[in-house]
């Protein structure tokens, strides 16, 4: 698991060139110890994604856009 310090880092070099992050946290809130709980990545970076179906009971789900 990521500390804190490590997914700044990542952030920092996402800035940096500019980049899209894409975070899969199916298992977030899975922690022995809440106060290790990272944030959603889309909550502090503002090119973050993060996964849809764990959260919302929803497994197996793909959003997406369809092709023209």
């Amino acid at each position: 698991m990521l500390t804190f310090e490590q997914l700044n880092d990542i952030i920092s070099l996402c800035e940096k060139y500019d980049c899209w992050l894409l975070s899969d946290e199916v298992f977030r809130g899975l922690e022995h110890e809440e106060s290790k709980r990272l944030p959603h990545v889309a909550d502090i970076y503002p090119k973050g994604i993060g996964v849809l179906s764990k959260s919302y009971a929803l497994p197996g789900i793909r959003v997406g856009c369809q092709p023209k």
